[in-house]
């Protein structure tokens, strides 16, 4: 079996989906499947893995981005693999895996993510003027809604309603197969030199509690509420630090964090190399997201057994089943309701905190990506041969 992967971007610095893409990947070669990767990135070929390395011409991101896909799908009409698997719309492939969700839902939350209704109606207006994403849309829209369209992965549940209710995707062209991460924890001892490294470098008593956030998009992923969220905990006299570990241009959150009065509880390490040892140094994860089709920052903490407040908008919080109320907020920019998860958090006893990471122990094993992997593996089995390995049809 020979799979065709299409993925612009395999550079893990650029973000989220780009990690996990190659995660992914590692593990497909781990299972001895061969690849041949389309991509912009330069990676050198490996074991079991061909790079065709495309080079989009233009100089606008719109023209790059078109001029990539434009030539992606001229290599896959004559490429000799089984299946093309594409991260990008990418007419000729047999699958498609929006790892971002949907254009046409990333478009919306941006526009939500914005206060008040002028400063959302500007954003409406820059996102209609943006080329790119206009293309975007109308690729996406085009290839789904048409009758030789491709199956689609969806990383959670709230990606498949994406693609049921902006394109009218029917239910046997859609595959949930939920997100994964490869987490290796370290030993007790490696995470307790951690806690004290981290907490020394940033002055944080080793009894004082701390809410860990770990994004680059800072409003995408709700560091307001979740500044505020502090700040109202601070005024009703609970203390507890934020560290925030992302992001370049920092310093008008530094002054909204002074301006809440907070600054001396607020830290912003910026980005980091190696996240593992904050996630240790916490004592919960703040993700309050605005928008993600199923976030790897909290399917990391659940690996880390690291506690989560996350939001309704996020499909990873679909790992807690019943119980996905209870740590996810309905409207992120609530920092209210925030505030009062923190608060309840703070209060439970040392026998209900035991339960909790228990539970993420048990969630934890679903959360990987061996599982997403061989998920994937068994969809190519049936799309190659009509028949599942299971021996039905």
């Amino acid at each position: 079996m020979r799979i065709g992967l299409v993925v612009e971007w395999l550079d893990a610095t650029r973000g989220g989906a780009e990690t996990s893409t190659g995660q992914f990947i590692q593990c497909l070669l781990d299972r001895d499947v061969a690849l041949t990767v389309f991509t912009r990135s330069d990676l050198p070929d490996r074991s079991g893995m061909e790079v065709r390395r495309l080079r989009p011409k233009g100089r606008s991101r719109k023209a790059a981005t078109v001029s990539f896909i434009e030539q992606a799908e001229s290599a896959i009409a004559s490429t000799d693999c089984d299946l093309i698997h594409a991260f990008v719309p990418c007419v000729g492939a047999d699958i498609y895996e929006p790892r971002g969700g949907t254009v046409a839902e990333t478009i919306l939350r941006t526009i939500t993510v914005r206060q008040g209704t002028l400063d959302r109606t500007i954003k409406a207006i820059s996102l209609r003027l943006n080329a790119r994403q206009r293309w975007m849309l109308e690729k996406e829209r085009s290839w789904l809604m048409g009758d030789a369209g491709p199956v689609v992965i969806a990383l959670s549940d709230y990606v498949c309603r994406q693609l049921r209710e902006h394109y009218q995707l029917p239910g046997a062209r859609i595959r949930r197969i939920f997100n994964g991460v490869s987490v290796t924890p370290p030993t007790s001892d490696i995470a307790r030199q951690w806690r004290v490294r981290i907490r020394e470098e940033l002055g944080i008593p080793m009894d004082g509690v701390f809410s860990l956030q770990v994004c680059h998009n800072f409003k995408l992923k709700g560091v307001r509420p979740h500044l505020e969220a502090v700040a109202k905990l601070c005024r009703s006299g609970i203390s507890i630090h934020m560290v925030v570990v992302g992001g370049e241009k920092l310093a008008s959150w530094r002054r909204l964090a002074e301006t809440l009065g907070v600054s001396a509880l607020v830290h912003f390490p910026g980005s980091q190399e190696d996240v593992a040892p904050y996630f240790h140094a916490a004592d919960l994860l703040v993700h309050p997201s605005f928008y993600d089709p199923c976030s790897r920052v909290v399917l990391e903490a659940v690996q880390y057994g690291l506690p989560v407040i996350g939001s309704a908008y996020d499909g990873s919080m679909e790992l807690f089943g019943d119980l996905r109320g209870e740590f996810a907020v309905s409207d992120p920019s609530d920092s209210h309701t925030l505030a009062a998860k923190i608060g309840d958090f703070l209060r439970t006893t040392s026998s209900d905190s035991d339960k909790v990471r228990e539970m993420l122990r048990g969630l934890a094993r679903t959360a990987t990506m061996d599982r997403h992997a061989d998920e994937l593996l068994l969809l190519y089995h049936t799309l190659l041969t009509g028949v599942r390995q299971d021996g039905s049809p």
